[in-house]
């Protein structure tokens, strides 16, 4: 939940796992007392984080499948871009830490290797602190003979309007 410049609260919201959920969003311009019918967003998944960085724009992070960051330049989120995280992810590192997306889950012979939940801070006027992890076994411990770790992945991201 973030508020908004005219005070509003605008909250987001899971409504289940998987590319098929969809994000819902309700606001109150009553300090929480009473909420807008929820609408349903662009974005999806599991552990939606909000921030909204000084210059205004909206940053949503999610996912499940992949990582997703979803930003929006208008005051009340209407409208939203997308960024592939796990793309970006797996195309700057060594093959060691890339994150295969998964086919479905705890149970599945591939496994996720992100549990895809997020973490945003604003450390600097429009500059966010992404992070996310790297799960190799799904939610299975590591072996103790592997040589794959789980890892945590900390991205800065530069927010400018255009």
């Amino acid at each position: 939940m973030i508020q908004l410049a005219n005070g509003d609260l605008m909250c987001i919201m899971r409504t289940g796992g998987g590319a098929q959920w969809h994000l819902i969003r309700s606001y109150s311009s009553d300090r929480g007392q009473t909420w807008s019918p929820a609408d349903r967003l662009p974005a999806f998944s599991v552990d939606p984080t909000v921030r909204q960085v000084q210059n205004g724009v909206i940053a949503l992070s999610a996912g499940r499948p992949g990582i997703y960051l979803w930003l929006s330049s208008d005051p009340r989120g209407s409208s939203w871009e997308s960024l592939d995280i796990l793309a970006h992810h797996n195309g700057i590192l060594p093959s060691m830490h890339h994150i295969r997306p998964g086919k479905s889950g705890r149970d599945a012979e591939d496994p996720y290797q992100t549990t895809a939940y997020t973490e945003m801070v604003e450390v600097a006027p429009n500059r966010l602190l992404l992070v996310y992890d790297r799960i190799p076994f799904g939610w299975s411990p590591v072996p103790i003979d592997s040589d794959e770790r789980s890892r945590i992945y900390a991205l800065t991201i530069d927010i400018e309007r255009i």
